[in-house]
């Protein structure tokens, strides 16, 4: 054997080689020799040094020229950037700085990947706190088992948004995460990527050779997707790209943010509208329409495999909400979408909405299509541009597969162009809310802030009801009372309604009830 410069392997395993003790007696003498002369080299080579590092790491300190010595292939670093772990694969010093190249595991949305990626530590000139660095050997971490559990925990949950998942995020609501659908759309390309060889062990040489003989061992792997083990949890990274519904784009998300949808129960019922209306819609969610990939038809082509709904009438008379408590009730991711964003050409429509169906049927959403008026609007026979708008839509609705709605304030037949009902299996008219069901809007809303505190009575939300309002109007008013109860630190009761009404510009009649 020939030794050559620092031995760092040497340096890196001496414990284990202090600790070694062969299986076989009959190799025990010679073997032990051959230990004690590599510990007697490395500690002649290193000389004081050696006693200097080990009192300087004790004390969670390092020098510049002795990064090499906390820093073993082969071991996890942590990058407190991106609070995430990976593999050392090798280190080198360079001109620029003391070089590291890592590796972590990623999901392409195919399988799961190790990527290399390669980060420098700049040179310094004085004494650094070892948990200053730009990343940390988990070793010198301060708390590394509690790192290590966390990070598995993220590595499960990161395995688990495997597919398409509906996911909901604290403050963007709910999101879809497709990774696969992601990297096709951005021809995200992972150069660096090589498949995890499962029950390879890793290379924890730092040679060129056993590097080449680890790399060749992973691309022989056979690429299939199966459960990670806890070390590649840890080494899965700490970002997925979503989809986020309310914004309609796809954003970098950390794993962590996104947690498992809750559904509301029965959400139903806080839709008011006749009860016939609601008996039919409850009886249309249980068809087997709704979770299959679309309509059977005898229709020659791809023509007809779509569902859709036209939900027409007045502003704030409860369309969309229909439709949101239908996605709730099944479970399904909501896409919705205004007329206006499909685009104002036929190019741009055809563009935009194909996009969304497109992906609403691959996520199995409900599509909603809201304030669809001038697509909807009877075609005319001077306005040839506002025909090949409405045609292209039209064209639309005859091609894509899955569940659509579309709701509009235009109030009947002839507002609305007769191809849209010829295309459309379900139509719902909605009327202006009468008292009784106002009544109803304004109990709903008040029960989503009974967290706070509330103190109305029949009498009150009767008098609330007398306002000829939409829901829509109620919502707001309802909200605009919450915050000046919580600004007044008090419980929420009549008074603040009738607050929130002369802000709205709506008239206050009679005399206020005592509260």
């Amino acid at each position: 054997m020939i030794i050559e410069g620092t031995p760092e392997v040497v340096y890196h395993y001496r414990k284990e080689l202090s600790d070694y003790r062969p299986s076989n007696a009959d190799e025990l003498g010679d073997t032990m020799s051959q230990i004690s002369l590599l510990l007697a080299y490395m500690k002649h080579s290193m000389g004081n040094e050696l006693l200097e590092t080990e009192t300087f790491f004790s004390r969670g300190l390092i020098k510049y020229q002795w990064l090499w010595m906390i820093f073993r292939p082969g071991d996890l670093v942590y990058h407190p950037s991106t609070d995430e772990l990976s593999y050392l694969c090798r280190t080198k010093y360079q001109q620029n700085g003391f070089c590291l190249v890592f590796e972590s595991v990623v999901y392409d949305g195919k399988s799961f990947n190790r990527v290399q990626f390669g980060h420098t530590i700049h040179s310094f000139d004085t004494t650094r706190p070892i948990s200053a660095l730009s990343v940390i050997p988990l070793s010198f971490h301060e708390d590394s088992e509690g790192l290590r559990e966390k990070l598995l925990l993220r590595g499960e949950w990161y395995f688990n948004l495997q597919g398409v998942k509906t996911v909901t995020h604290p403050k963007l609501g709910r999101v879809v995460v497709d990774t696969k659908t992601y990297n096709r759309r951005s021809n995200h390309k992972q150069s660096s990527a090589t498949h995890i060889s499962y029950g390879t062990k890793k290379c924890a040489c730092a040679c060129d050779a056993c590097g080449d003989c680890f790399q060749e061992k992973v691309r022989d792997s056979n690429h299939k997707l199966r459960k990670l083990n806890d070390e590649d949890k840890l080494l899965c990274v700490s970002t997925i790209h979503g989809f986020v519904l309310s914004r309609k784009v796809w954003e970098k998300i950390r794993v962590e943010k996104l947690k498992p949808t809750c559904w509301r129960e029965d959400p139903m019922e806080e839709v008011v509208m006749s009860e016939p209306v609601k008996k039919a819609i409850r009886e249309l969610l249980q068809s087997p329409l709704f979770f299959s990939s679309g309509v059977s038809t005898e229709m020659l082509g791809n023509k007809g495999k779509g569902f859709v709904v036209l939900l027409h009438g007045g502003a704030g008379t409860g369309k969309t909400l229909t439709v949101e408590s239908i996605a709730e009730h099944l479970k399904r991711p909501l896409y919705a979408l205004t007329g206006g964003e499909l685009g104002s050409t036929p190019e741009e429509v055809n563009t935009k909405l194909g996009d969304a169906l497109n992906l609403s049927f691959r996520w199995k959403a409900i599509t909603l299509i809201e304030e669809a008026d001038l697509l909807l609007q009877q075609r005319s026979l001077r306005d040839i541009f506002r025909n090949n708008l409405a045609s292209s839509f039209h064209r639309n609705l005859e091609y894509f597969q899955g569940v659509l709605f579309i709701t509009t304030n235009r109030l009947g037949r002839g507002t609305i162009d007769s191809a849209v009902f010829s295309r459309a299996h379900i139509v719902i008219h909605y009327s202006y809310l009468r008292l009784d069901e106002r009544r109803k809007v304004w109990q709903n809303s008040v029960r989503e802030f009974s967290s706070q505190g509330v103190r109305i009575s029949s009498e009150d939300y009767y008098s609330l009801a007398v306002h000829n309002l939409d829901g829509r109007r109620i919502s707001y008013i309802t909200r605009v009372a919450a915050m000046l109860a919580k600004s007044a630190g008090e419980e929420l009761v009549r008074r603040h309604f009738e607050a929130a009404l002369v802000i709205g510009g709506v008239e206050i009649k009679g005399n206020s009830v005592s509260t």
